[in-house]
């Protein structure tokens, strides 16, 4: 029986969908290359799991999980190699780890939350202003600029870890934004256009109105003309027309003329109505998108299988 003192640099594999949130098992093997177990047989002390670990070990950017007493596992064993029908003695020592998430969430999240946030913050511009488009590139571009100088600190894999889905979530909420802005300004524009040739509509039916009035009111002169003196037909009249309630414009077509104010209140329902919208898509927009940014990033993690 010898002991024997290893230094080493050791590699596994990450499991990395949880990225920043993850769990990880460190493994070190260590088996002999030239005797069998009837040859070489490695044992350790039973007591040595509570002590593999110091109580006031650190380990940069990770946590000793749960805790240094529970996080050692030993396996002694032998490793039978079917292609040589031999066995050899295998000692294992696994540590489980857990990954700081704190860096990344300070120099990735927050950063391109602020950036969704001013993304929805657009709305406040008039939907007749070309600067909402050219605001939404402008988060878009600026999006893609902190992601290149961020990829560095990120890992390269193929499987989409949380940080990428929350990237992509915020992509995606960009281009979102940006169609609904076009959409708002291509209907906005159709709207004042259909408007105007209301308005000017209304502008050519007061003015035939005001010359279908001046016609009846010099036909009216001459009817009370023909009246003869002491009759009541006028008195009647007038008091028929009281009963009838207040009369309305009409044009020489007889349709009946809007009234100036009932003009003011169309452009005044226009106006508040397209704010009104614009303060539903932005608050149902953003709630939505903090929703699912939460929970991508903050949400609970997959169960803990040590591997």
């Amino acid at each position: 029986m010898f002991d024997q003192r290893f230094t080493g640099a050791f590699t596994n594999p990450l499991d990395l969908e949880d990225f920043p949130y993850d769990k990880q098992t460190v493994s070190i093997n260590i088996e002999s290359q030239a005797y069998t177990s009837d040859k070489l047989t490695f044992f350790y002390d039973r007591g040595l799991p509570s002590k593999a670990v110091p109580s006031d070990m650190k380990i940069l950017e990770w946590d000793i999980y749960p805790s240094p007493d529970k996080a050692v596992k030993i396996v002694q064993d032998d490793h039978y190699y079917p292609l040589f029908d031999l066995n050899y003695s295998r000692f294992r020592l696994s540590l489980r780890v857990q990954r700081q998430p704190g860096y990344y969430i300070n120099k990735v999240v927050v950063g391109v939350m602020l950036l969704g946030t001013m993304n929805c913050l657009i709305y406040s511009l008039a939907v007749s202003e070309a600067d909402r488009q050219m605001g939404t590139i402008s988060i878009f571009l600026a999006m893609v600029a902190y992601l290149f100088v961020t990829s560095s600190d990120l890992p390269k894999v193929a499987v989409a870890t949380r940080i990428d889905k929350f990237m992509t979530l915020n992509f995606v909420a960009v281009f979102f934004t940006m169609i609904v802005h076009a959409a708002l300004y291509l209907l906005r524009e159709k709207e004042d256009s259909i408007t105007a040739a209301k308005l000017e509509e209304l502008k050519q039916r007061k003015t035939r109105g005001a010359d279908f009035q001046s016609k009846s009111s010099i036909t009216s002169t001459a009817d009370i003309n023909l009246v003869p003196i002491g009759s009541s037909k006028s008195d009647d009249s007038a008091e028929d027309a009281d009963k009838d309630g207040p009369k309305h414009e009409h044009d020489d077509e007889g349709h009946e003329v809007e009234e100036p104010l009932l003009e003011r209140f169309l452009s005044w329902r226009h106006f508040v109505f397209t704010r009104k919208m614009d303060l539903i898509v932005v608050c149902s927009g953003y709630a939505i998108y903090l929703i699912l940014a939460l929970t991508i990033m903050f949400g609970p993690s997959p169960p803990d299988v040590p591997k």
